[in-house]
This record gives structure tokens, sequence and C-alpha cells, in this order.
């Protein structure tokens, strides 16, 4: 038996449509395409191990 002090405290639950309109907005606001600067610390860094 845990003591009082240890006991998890109950987890709020989100919503599913508060999941998925942060799942929209997160989507909307990321940049497309690719970073030429990572792709080039990618080659720098990788060029012997590719994945």
């Amino acid at each position: 038996m845990l003591p009082a002090f240890a006991e998890k405290a109950p987890q709020a639950a989100v919503p599913a449509a508060a999941a998925a309109a942060a799942q929209r907005l997160t989507e909307q606001q990321r940049p497309a395409g690719t970073s030429n600067l990572f792709v080039a610390w990618e080659t720098l860094t990788h060029a012997g191990n590719p994945h």
C-alpha cells in the first residue's frame, strides 16, 4: 500500500475534439518543405553511414 502522498493524482482527460483541433493547428503552422541546413548536416555527419 502506498502512503497518501505517493498516490497519483487523477489525470485530466483531453477531449477528442480538443486533441483534433491541436493537431490541425500544429499541421497548419508547420513549415513545409525541407530544411537545406538539416539536409547538409545529415550529409556531413552520416556520409559514411547512410540510414
